[in-house]
């Protein structure tokens, strides 16, 4: 259920993250941080432009790949960014190094913020692979998956090497893989085994006439708090030991997404009945 939430809310939350165009250009520099994230998402995408195939743009010496870079930059720049933004680079190339080389710490300097476009391309391929991933019938080890948490931990590094990045925006990326890395789990599988198979519940006297197959956002959060160990009890029988092994661990990293989708969804319909 949650993944399938999680394809809409992650773009929802992201789609405006830490814009790119700041307002840091000096007296002596453009700020052309829109123009590389352009570049960075075509050569991360590898198509459209031949030359970015063979650079390693997504090394750390970023100074030592720009140089090298400089034709194919140019190209990608004279078609894809502001007119603006490309003739500051082709007329002051060097000054463009130089910012990206600075050693400034202010997070929202030029180089921080020249550094942290890296990063935008798998904020977006996240929540591109997020959207398929079954939401039903998760294997354990399934290759998607699999790729799925590589490249969340991958994300994890690069924004945590970044101050321009904010703490609260980390915090929402950690939580978020928690919840895919929690899909290749038993825990998850039992979930969906439960949901697919719905075996008759009569038997357990916990739920006391509670809805077990109800997947509100409200009546899956009543499942792991007022039901928490029945629903435990639950899985336990069903799917076995497995299933439980990390019981409290799991049920409060779904728990902690559940309640943010929850609060989002209410934003989202309190901000839908005010425009009306």
């Amino acid at each position: 259920m949650i993944l399938s939430f999680l394809s809409f809310f992650f773009c929802f939350l992201f789609s405006s993250v830490h814009s790119a165009s700041t307002n840091s250009s000096t007296n002596t520099s453009e700020n052309v941080s829109k123009c590389l994230k352009e570049f960075y998402s075509i050569a991360y995408n590898g198509n459209d432009y031949n030359c970015t195939k063979s650079l390693n743009l997504f090394s750390n010496n970023s100074t030592s790949t720009f140089k090298t870079a400089k034709s194919c930059f140019l190209e990608v720049a004279e078609e894809e960014c502001p007119q603006s933004q490309f003739r500051f680079l082709s007329t002051k190339y060097d000054q463009f190094l130089e910012d990206l080389n600075a050693n400034d710490t202010n997070c929202s300097s030029l180089n921080n913020v020249y550094s942290a476009q890296k990063c935008q391309p798998l904020i977006t391929d996240i929540s591109v692979k997020i959207a398929l991933v079954p939401d039903k019938n998760v294997k354990i080890n399934d290759p998607t998956v699999l790729e799925l948490i590589d490249l969340c931990n991958k994300t994890k590094k690069c924004l945590a090497e970044n101050c321009y990045w904010k703490d609260d925006e980390k915090t929402t990326m950690r939580e978020y893989c928690e919840i895919i890395e929690l899909t290749n789990t038993e825990f998850t599988v039992c979930q969906q085994r439960i949901i697919k198979e719905a075996p008759d519940l009569s038997e357990f006297k916990c739920l006391y006439g509670f809805d077990f197959y109800l997947q509100t956002i409200s009546f899956v959060v009543d499942k792991y708090t007022l039901k928490r160990d029945c629903t435990k009890e639950i899985m336990e029988d069903i799917c076995g030991k497995e299933a439980v092994k990390d019981f409290e661990k799991n049920a409060d990293i779904y728990l902690k997404n559940l309640r943010r989708l929850e609060k989002l969804a209410d934003g989202i319909e309190e901000t839908a009945d005010s425009d009306e």
